[in-house]
């Protein structure tokens, strides 16, 4: 059974002006656990409605969508807060950290959403060892105002895999690095799903960087290229 089943995905935004933009048109598609796959495409053609919907950030107008097995469609709004905090681990491409909080406590936060909190001591366990994974284990107690913006993004990933999430998503998670720190952050990512086995769908502008995917997804107005 694959991690994500889309059936005939569809999605209107209503125009200021009463128009609509139709975004999404009829997008079907499965990725299997495990894989890392790459979503390409012009501005507007919806690469970031897709990811939200995945995320359940947002509700298709119409089709289906099956998230590990679970009808995402039928499901109430605080099952869908349990699904984004127990199996869904999100990216973007400003790293909103909170600046008052330490790099550790960033990290922590996303276990504080749990229904059945892991116990603290454990928690800060993990997080640590993975603060350590990314190469920062001495910034610890750091505030994100110290940190450079390469730091910031790789605290923000570990931050996206504290709750062991079975996905991860993406959205232009190097955009607002330079070339070295983009290919970096990549590599760090992928090496991070590849050791827990969690599997990655990223929006991405840079041929290079989906080229490092298992396969690419091309949108283009809003369907998938052949």
């Amino acid at each position: 059974m694959p991690l994500i089943s889309l059936s005939e995905i569809h999605k209107t935004y209503r125009e200021p002006g009463g128009g609509e933009l139709r975004v999404l048109r009829g997008i079907s598609q499965e990725i299997e656990a495990g894989e890392t796959v790459a979503v390409v495409g012009p501005s507007g053609c919806g690469k970031s409605t897709l990811l939200n919907i995945i995320g359940t950030l947002d509700t298709p107008d119409s089709g289906s969508y099956v998230l590990d097995g679970e009808e995402v469609s039928r499901c109430a709004p605080e099952r869908l807060a349990a699904l984004r905090g127990g199996k869904i681990g999100f990216i973007f491409q400003l790293h909103h950290l909170m600046p008052q909080c330490t790099v550790l406590e960033n990290v922590l936060l996303p276990t504080l959403a749990l229904k059945d909190r892991p116990d603290s001591k454990a928690a800060r366990s993990r997080g640590e060892s993975l603060l350590a994974s990314v190469g920062l284990a001495g910034r610890l107690d750091w505030k994100p105002a110290q940190l450079s913006g390469g730091e910031r993004q790789r605290v923000a990933v570990v931050r996206a895999l504290i709750n062991a999430p079975k996905l991860i998503l993406a959205d232009e998670p190097t955009g607002a690095l330079d070339e070295k720190n983009a290919e970096s952050l990549t590599g760090l990512l992928l090496d991070l799903c590849q050791s827990t086995g969690a599997t990655l769908v990223m929006v991405t502008h840079h041929p290079a960087q989906a080229a490092r995917m298992s396969r690419t997804l091309r949108l283009h107005e809003g369907r998938l290229a052949s």
